[in-house]
């Protein structure tokens, strides 16, 4: 829609209804004055306040109208958008196109209508442009063509679908704290984390790095989540996670996947996968130390990534990179042995240049490489 006085579009950031018209919140201040000025010079008087903003209803029907903050009033229009608080609504910055200004005590008491976009990008502007992957950490958010960034306190006000007879949907918010609290209980914390949400609230992905770290590296969670029917609720865990805008999701182990059935029990489940997840810090830091303590000569090493590249098939393209990282000048010093883990880590590291589809793939081909010799 179109604002009535400055004729832009209306990006729904912020939208007054008055007299049956569309204004921005930056305008409707101008657009009260010009009918004020023309119903003098017209009429040479101006309408009170109740007949400007009622539409010409009567004062007993104005007064009804004060009310409308009560619980059983609710206007239908608003239905459809997110239920948003006055902390994250107060961030969204007004339009100021076309120089017109705001005046608070005329914006504020009548409706406004925000986009799930804008809740968004308001409650999420400085978590971006702080967002980093942190010291220490090989945990991974791929968001950026179909998702937005997003952050812990944003997602209590994305919109939530009804439920049907065989499909139960699962609030984001929901899900993120009852993790917490499960993880709360056992003694361990989240130190960062981050979420993506496709543009309609319906899809989620997140990463929570917790206060677990070995070998220089820190344990993490990654989810998913859809309201949609598109995908199910799934964890992985480990200390190398990817998750991805494309529904990729993977790590060292798996410790919940379930459908939205109308049965499933969602603290039951996140307790359950959280025991788990537990369990396997300890095996997963065992094969960590394996790793550090397998050492390799130059010619085992160099029998590897002929194997990785040439038999498993991953993308030749990145053979220099690895062969650079691990033979003449590594990026990171703790990786300058010539280990099993450091050379794992020289090929992880060259994944990064590929897309995230072809991360995925590539990380399980290095997987079935590297795996049996970490058993055996």
């Amino acid at each position: 829609m179109n604002c009535k006085l400055c004729e832009s579009h209306i990006l729904a950031t912020m939208q007054i209804m008055w007299n049956g018209n569309s204004y921005h919140a930056d305008c409707i201040g101008e657009a009260v004055a010009r009918k004020r000025a023309a119903d003098e010079q017209r009429f040479g008087r101006t309408e009170s306040f109740e007949e400007e903003f009622s539409g010409g209803i009567n004062a007993e029907d104005f007064d009804e109208l004060e009310d409308y903050g009560d619980e059983d009033y609710q206007n239908e229009e608003l239905e459809e958008y997110p239920d948003v608080s006055d902390e994250v609504l107060a961030q969204i910055p007004p339009s100021t196109g076309n120089g017109h200004i705001t005046i608070p005590e005329i914006v504020e008491p009548f409706r406004r209508e925000v986009h799930i976009n804008d809740v968004v990008a308001a409650a999420t502007r400085e978590f971006i442009a702080e967002r980093s992957n942190g010291q220490g950490s090989v945990g991974t958010l791929i968001s950026g063509n179909t998702t937005t960034l997003i952050n812990r306190s944003a997602l209590k006000h994305l919109p939530m679908p009804e439920a049907t007879a065989t499909h139960q949907p699962i609030s984001h918010h929901t899900l993120v704290e009852q993790i917490h609290e499960c993880l709360s209980y056992r003694h361990l914390s989240v130190i960062r984390e981050e979420y993506a949400v496709s543009p309609d609230g319906m899809k989620c992905f997140g990463l929570l790095e917790l206060n677990v770290e070995y070998a220089g590296v820190r344990f993490a969670i990654g989810l998913r989540n859809s309201n949609d029917k598109s995908m199910r609720i799934g964890l992985v865990a480990g200390y190398r996670v990817t998750v991805c805008e494309n529904k990729m999701l993977t790590g060292d182990f798996n410790p919940l996947s379930a459908k939205h059935s109308k049965n499933f029990n969602l603290i039951d489940a996140v307790s359950v996968a959280v025991d788990r997840i537990q369990r396997n810090i300890g095996r997963v830091e065992q094969h960590i130390g394996v790793k550090k303590q397998k050492m390799l000569s130059d010619e085992s090493a160099k029998s590897l990534i002929y194997e990785a590249f040439m038999n498993r098939k991953i993308p030749m393209s990145l053979m220099r990179s690895v062969h650079r990282e691990f033979f003449v000048e590594p990026e990171y010093a703790a990786f300058a042995d010539k280990s099993l883990w450091s050379l794992e880590n020289c090929f992880t590291n060259a994944f990064k240049k590929l897309k995230p589809v072809q991360q995925f793939e590539a990380c399980s081909k290095l997987g079935k490489l590297i795996t049996p010799l970490v058993l055996n």
